[in-house]
């Protein structure tokens, strides 16, 4: 019975944060009432003080996911009448039961790059358009922020990012995790972007998920570079994607003068143990 009450307080707390109001998933209807003014309804509730993603159709207006192609965002009022959104800034979209943030821009939902400004602050939007707040990418975004210019191109801010980064995060030794797997590269990422120091597998994870956040897919391969002595010493780098293409990345061996920015291969002596993608989408961020 105590916990019952705990999760209905949570709920109720929940609920009455301002500027959020969750509707439950059902039927959502739309229309033009008698005055002439959209107004929105979900299972016979009116919706008020709301945004919602609406695509017009011959059929009339339907509330569609947030993001979905030709869909607009449109804002309901106190009084639930419904008008197209133009505005930039940050959002709550309800849509199926759920709020999630987006980011608007002129009423147009962005995906996949980093939005905001210094007021409201700067983030991460996914292949969905969700605001990501997970910390590591979070440090991702930061990084990008602070060490380019809104006016570079994605490239020129993706090659600038990997040249700061082996060149003011020295190097630093670890013993343990040298073969780290996907369940270790968030917490890596993260020790290293706050510590602003680590090894090459470090440098790696920290370079995907800058890759990440600048709209670029990538991978960390976990594996061996060859030795002075001619033996396999523990290794890691980075596979960016680029058009069609996967090009290695290795900020660890620039250190040792080796260019080793989008090669088609690595310019040293490696094998692979295991490949980690970072996927961020639907508001989730993983490793696999």
């Amino acid at each position: 019975m105590k916990n019952r009450l705990t999760i209905y307080v949570i709920i109720c707390i929940f609920l009455l944060i301002p500027g959020v109001k969750v509707y439950a998933a059902g039927e959502y209807i739309v229309t033009v009432n008698e005055d002439q003014k959209l107004v929105a309804a979900c299972n016979g509730v009116p919706l008020t003080d709301v945004w919602l993603a609406l695509d017009n159709t011959d059929a009339g207006y339907k509330v569609v996911k947030p993001g979905t192609k030709n869909s607009k965002l449109y804002y309901f009022d106190g009084d639930g009448a419904g008008s197209a959104y133009s505005d930039t800034g940050y959002v709550r979209i309800s849509y199926d039961g759920s709020v999630k943030e987006y980011y608007s821009k002129s009423g147009t939902i962005q995906k996949d790059k980093i939005v905001g400004d210094k007021k409201s602050g700067y983030a991460y939007v996914d292949s969905t358009g969700i605001r990501i707040k997970d910390k590591t990418v979070q440090y991702a975004v930061k990084f990008v922020v602070a060490h380019t210019k809104s006016s570079d191109s994605r490239s020129k801010k993706l090659r600038k990012c990997y040249v700061y980064l082996y060149k003011h995060y020295p190097y630093k030794r670890y013993y343990e995790g040298l073969y780290p797997k996907a369940k270790d590269m968030s917490k890596m990422g993260k020790q290293m972007f706050k510590e602003k120091k680590g090894n090459c597998h470090r440098y790696a994870i920290c370079f995907v998920y800058i890759a990440r956040v600048l709209g670029y897919d990538g991978k960390v391969v976990v594996g061996d570079t060859g030795s002075t002595s001619g033996g396999w010493t523990p290794h890691g780098w980075a596979l960016i994607k680029n058009g069609k293409s996967w090009y290695v990345c290795d900020p660890d061996m620039e250190l040792h003068n080796v260019d080793s920015y989008m090669k088609a291969e690595s310019p040293v002596r490696i094998k692979e143990t295991r490949r980690c993608k970072l996927t961020i989408k639907n508001g989730k961020v993983t490793w696999k």
